[in-house]
């Protein structure tokens, strides 16, 4: 039977062809004539469309496999030496299925070696680590109950490890109940304050308010937010004539073509050094409401897509009431 072998060498091997009066080239094919007929149980060869025994190297990129065809087919990629023979070319091929089984014992024997010493090291753990090496490591769990079922070790270190999960169950449970009391308290009193607010807005609305604002109190059906606004007004009534601060808009500073695409970024401060203009101001509104807190601020917007940029300054107006803040913001010149 023909037989047909195309194989590749390696640059030793390419020197070793030249050495031997052969082309030297990369790609090689042994072609010849056999009468055995057991070389069709080798793997790696098989008969051609033509009838004959044909075997070619696979690429050097393939993916592992336990196949012993692409094995055996890997020894004909980068041989070291030319073939002479069909012999020689599945004594190779045997050599690589025994170099690579080989291999996998080592690596399985390296595993194995790992394993052992992760084993020992977890048994050898202290009964208070156990809530970390045994129930947040799913892959101890997994080694010591995969390969060691009936180890009384296991059955022993898995009671203490039942023992104390219970234990520390019980800690997280009490832990969350606690926390969830806590929770519930801090909303029951922050609800209780909340209608203690509402109800002296309303109580300062039936003795300050408008005859309708207060008929519509002693009714029930006085909306809160128009009291809090009518409260928020009385305490700066002394400010009412002042101009009140505006925002800086995209359209107040934006020089952009596409201004929808170009983005501010805004910036606020506190601000210690006044003009003489900015001091006077600031003297006036201490003046007009003594107990308030008055703070000048400075706000910067730039428009990154046009390198735009506008600073406004403001005094800011904090007043408080039972222990509530209210607050307004107002102009300041430049």
């Amino acid at each position: 039977m023909k037989f047909c072998i195309n194989y590749t060498l390696s640059s030793e091997g390419r020197k070793e062809a030249l050495r031997r009066g052969l082309d030297g080239r990369t790609n090689q094919q042994l072609r010849g004539d056999t009468d055995d007929m057991t070389i069709l149980d080798e793997p790696g060869i098989v008969v051609s469309t033509d009838g004959e025994l044909y075997a070619e190297p696979e690429s050097a990129d393939i993916s592992w496999c336990d196949d012993q065809h692409i094995i055996a087919r890997r020894a004909l990629h980068c041989c070291n030496k030319p073939f002479t023979s069909l012999d020689e070319v599945v004594a190779a091929m045997r050599a690589a299925i025994t170099a690579e089984f080989l291999r996998r014992a080592d690596e399985n024997d390296r595993k194995r070696a790992e394993r052992d010493a992760e084993i020992a090291q977890w048994l050898a753990n202290p009964i208070c680590d156990l809530l970390e090496s045994e129930w947040n490591c799913g892959c101890q769990k997994y080694v010591l109950h995969r390969f060691f079922p009936d180890d009384p070790r296991m059955a022993d270190r898995k009671k203490l490890a039942m023992a104390e999960a219970e234990r520390l169950t019980a800690i997280s449970w009490a832990e969350h109940e606690r926390a969830v009391a806590k929770k519930a308290a801090e909303e029951e009193k922050a609800d209780k304050e909340q209608r203690a607010y509402k109800e002296k807005v309303l109580e300062w609305i039936a003795a300050n308010g408008t005859d309708g604002q207060r008929e519509r109190t002693s009714a029930g059906v006085m909306p809160f937010k128009e009291a809090e606004d009518a409260l928020r007004d009385s305490l700066f009534a002394a400010l009412k004539s002042m101009a009140r601060y505006e925002k800086i808009t995209k359209a107040d500073v934006c020089e952009c073509d596409y201004p929808k695409q170009c983005r501010l970024t805004c910036e606020v401060e506190d601000i210690t050094e006044l003009t003489d203009p900015q001091y006077a101001l600031l003297k006036e509104f201490k003046g007009l409401i003594p107990g308030a807190v008055i703070t000048p601020r400075m706000h910067t917007v730039e428009a990154e897509e046009c390198d735009q940029g506008l600073i406004r300054y403001s005094l800011r107006a904090v007043c408080t009431w039972n222990g509530h803040e209210f607050s307004h913001e107002y102009a300041m010149p430049l």
